[in-house]
């Protein structure tokens, strides 16, 4: 049994659209360009499948789960 989670793209940060930077003109102003971003298709979130805990899970890991 699996649970579909959206979570923020780490492609785009959730923005949905990347930045190509590269400096500023002489007036400050930012040069680059923005495109839609390809990971999650310029939504600014994407969808995992997600598994449930078990008691067998708690027990491999008994110093906790891992995270990030």
């Amino acid at each position: 049994m699996s649970n579909a989670r959206i979570v923020p793209c780490e492609a785009c940060r959730t923005e949905g659209r990347i930045l190509h930077f590269w400096g500023r003109d002489w007036h400050g102003n930012d040069l680059g360009w923005e495109e839609d971003c390809q990971h999650c298709e310029a939504t600014g979130g994407e969808v995992i499948e997600t598994q449930p805990i078990t008691l067998d899970d708690l027990e491999e890991h008994p110093e906790g789960l891992p995270h990030d």
